[in-house]
């Protein structure tokens, strides 16, 4: 009998449990309006969407926010909409918009061309604020359906406490920067290795940093040129940015410094984003190859490295004298890549829906996005960014500063170009669109001299598919 009870104590204490936790779901929705919200949850978190819901219910007493965060729920939102069910679409969605034009062309989304005319604040409306090349690239056949979620960058982080132990500074150019690689060997006895990275991932996050240094090298101007993608004699325009680019990867990877030391961990090949990024943690390396979410990414191994500062730089210029290939001062030139926020045509709640994205766009929200995801900036003009408070983050301050400084120089690498929008072309065409892979197989000389080769192929594999595929 004792036996039979010790194994009924357990059950009765579940089904004592599962009444009183639906209870306490029940009272947080009870008399309330529940708005379904689905947003992509990774690198940078849950804690800036927590953060605006907490502060948009407190306004609206009626209304309850439902989250769902994770990082497939593009996936997930596709998989809801296509059953056509009501019941099933979310009321509100966010992610990185790889089914935006899929979604559009199948009617599922609602027209929000309308919304970028309602005031926000003051006077200012949704399109007084948002960046237009997005909000173009977000347009179809004369109607937009969704409005640009973040920025981001690639760039290489850097242990902060290690730069300021030794005395090193942020290198402005990539020939600065391959003297600091050697100064860090020298300074360290060769126990520190300058630079890391995830060769087992990613392509190492290279692409991302790849896009910076051609954007330097090309000037804000031709990279709208190269991006409107007229013709496939944009990629040939770019041959020679290209060859120095595909070069600064080969001597990053492969290159040695005066005393034959390696720039890179040599062990970087076999490394995931998460094993690179704990390198710098560990003190093996100097910096890795990585972007704003890092830190939020890795704040589970942070708490074993109490006082651990980091920062990312903006990237190091791929030409000595900062300037691009026709003589224009090309510094903080950089690309981002954005997402997406949109409202299913069969959202039961969608005026909510509407009316929570516009909250997210006023001032304090911006300013709030900010602080809740390590300097992170949307595509929307902050007025006082000086309102920002960091506190004692660090890295949050240095993210700002890299994706704040001069905006009219960030270019989102996104085209409306009919071969971008229908997949045969990208920003890297060679190699299957992995570049850093072919030359990461091949000995220093080898991927110095293949670089060229790459850069042609860019524009032969693009050629080859103009002829081939019917554009417009």
């Amino acid at each position: 009998m004792k036996k039979i009870w010790k194994m009924l104590v357990p059950v009765l204490a579940l089904c004592m449990f599962l009444p009183m936790a639906a209870c306490k779901k029940d009272d947080e929705t009870a008399g309330k309006t529940v708005v379904k919200v689905a947003f992509y949850a990774a690198g940078f978190g849950t804690s800036w969407m927590e953060d605006a819901k907490a502060r948009y219910e407190a306004e609206h007493s009626d209304v309850y926010l439902k989250l769902e965060g994770d990082p497939y729920i593009e996936e997930t939102v596709k998989q809801r909409l296509d059953t056509k069910n009501a019941n099933l679409a979310d009321d509100l969605c966010v992610f990185g918009g790889g089914y935006y034009r899929y979604m559009v062309r199948n009617d599922l989304l609602k027209d929000l061309t309308s919304f970028y005319d309602e005031t926000v604040e003051g006077e200012d409306t949704v399109d007084d604020l948002v960046n237009q090349q997005l909000k173009n690239y977000f347009t179809v056949n004369g109607k937009v359906y969704g409005i640009p979620w973040q920025d981001n960058a690639m760039s290489f982080v850097y242990n902060a406490n290690m730069f300021d132990q030794y005395g090193w500074e942020i290198p402005e150019t990539m020939d600065q920067f391959f003297r600091l690689c050697e100064k860090i060997r020298d300074d360290t006895d060769g126990k520190v290795n300058p630079l890391t990275y995830c060769g087992a991932a990613n392509q190492g996050y290279f692409p991302g940093v790849m896009e910076n240094w051609l954007a330097q090298y090309e000037g804000t101007q031709a990279m709208y040129d190269f991006l409107d993608c007229e013709n496939a004699e944009v990629y040939q325009a770019q041959e020679s940015g290209r060859t120095k680019v595909y070069q600064t990867v080969a001597k990053i990877i492969h290159g040695t410094d005066s005393k034959g030391r390696r720039y890179v961990d040599g062990k970087s090949r076999g490394y995931t984003h998460l094993d690179a990024q704990a390198e710098i943690l560990k003190g093996n390396s100097a910096m890795v190859v990585s972007g704003p979410w890092m830190q939020i990414e890795m704040s589970e191994y942070l708490v074993d490295y109490p006082g651990f500062r980091m920062g990312i730089m903006p990237t190091p210029h791929i030409n000595g004298d900062a300037r691009d290939k026709n003589g224009n001062d090309s510094r903080y030139v950089r690309t981002s890549s954005t997402g997406v926020m949109v409202v299913p045509k069969l959202a039961k709640n969608a005026d909510i829906a509407l009316d929570f994205m516009k909250f997210m766009l006023t001032q304090t929200s911006l300013e709030r996005f900010v602080e809740t995801t390590d300097g992170l900036t949307r595509p929307f003009t902050l007025k006082n960014p000086e309102n920002c408070d960091f506190g004692s983050n660090y890295f949050a301050s240095t993210v700002f500063d890299l994706l704040s400084e001069k905006p009219e120089r960030m270019i989102y690498t996104v085209s409306t170009s009919d071969i971008w929008l229908a997949g045969e072309s990208s920003m890297w065409m060679c190699n299957d669109g992995a570049p850093v892979t072919a030359l990461a197989s091949l000995t220093y000389e080898q991927a110095m001299s293949e670089a060229a080769e790459l850069a042609k192929e860019d524009y032969r594999v693009v050629k080859d598919k103009w002829n081939s595929w019917q554009v417009g």
